[in-house]
């Protein structure tokens, strides 16, 4: 199929085909390993190197107006921390998909599409896929199981997005 891009090119929007169910599963995989590793792990070092063991219940005790113990804003800290480097990883994995697909993507030889034209989304379409896609996690991964029911394995925030993920 021919179409006319905006600088007046013709292009060739090239057949398709839908990324396998196990190259989608690899790419989560790899995506989460990533959070944690990028996130999650760096954030238990940092509250464990400023903080209490047991901060959690220095918090609970403080709670119940008990003097006795401080926590130093090492939950301010941690929860601080967690969240500034989810907010970094989510728009540099934003970015990734925006322009053909994230490191699990790369890795397992798929990339993430305009469902219509066989090009990449960009970063604000990238940005929301990858949050539609963690509230479809959040829910038990429910986005995940649309892409069981249709032939080109469009999950629930391919559709909403209008992205594909095709085998490259």
């Amino acid at each position: 199929m021919n179409r006319a891009r905006a600088d007046g090119i013709v292009c060739e929007v090239p057949h398709h085909t839908a990324a396998s169910i196990g190259q989608r599963a690899g790419a989560l995989v790899l995506d989460i390993v990533m959070v944690l590793t990028v996130v999650a792990v760096p954030t238990v070092v940092v509250s464990s190197w400023f903080g209490p063991a047991d901060t959690v219940d220095c918090l609970a005790r403080q709670a119940a107006a008990d003097p006795t113990c401080e926590t130093n804003g090492v939950p301010l800290l941690t929860t601080a921390m967690f969240f500034g480097l989810l907010a970094v990883y989510v728009a540099l994995h934003s970015s990734g998909v925006g322009h053909g697909g994230g490191v699990g993507h790369r890795v397992v030889h798929a990339r993430v599409t305009d469902h219509h034209t066989g090009e990449p989304i960009g970063f604000w379409r990238g940005l929301l896929r990858t949050l539609v896609a963690i509230v479809g996690l959040a829910a038990g991964g429910l986005g995940l199981g649309v892409a069981l029911t249709n032939r080109d394995r469009r999950a629930a925030h391919d559709f909403l997005v209008g992205t594909m993920v095709v085998a490259q």
